[in-house]
């Protein structure tokens, strides 16, 4: 199975967690990233994965993002691993910064006091 088979099934996997537990404890998510991160053959970026800190601060996440935008959350999931499937890295990067501030900025204004 090529790597475009690999990740399209990840996706779908990821996506079905989602959907169904909405990530309560992180731990879709975190599977999630870790074969994706195996997947791209940067070993680094695996190893600084696995770290238990990255674990502890995954699950937290899972409690403060995305909070009442899963729609969106999910969309965004979806463009990402699009981007990764068509092999652009530029697309790809991009997307996932972009997910990134907008997770960031959900959690500024939905957490704010």
């Amino acid at each position: 199975m090529d790597w475009r088979a690999l990740c399209a099934d990840l996706f779908l996997r990821e996506q079905r967690s989602l959907c169904t537990t909405q990530l309560t404890n992180g731990s879709g998510s975190y599977r999630y990233h870790i074969e994706l991160n195996r997947l791209s053959g940067n070993q680094f970026l695996e190893f600084f994965y696995k770290r238990p800190y990255i674990r502890f601060y995954t699950t937290l996440l899972a409690d403060l993002a995305p909070g009442g935008h899963w729609d969106q959350y999910i969309l965004n999931y979806r463009l990402i691993n699009d981007m990764i499937l068509s092999g652009d890295a530029h697309s790809s990067v991009v997307s996932f910064v972009s997910h990134i501030r907008w997770v960031l900025r959900n959690m500024r204004v939905d957490n704010s006091v």
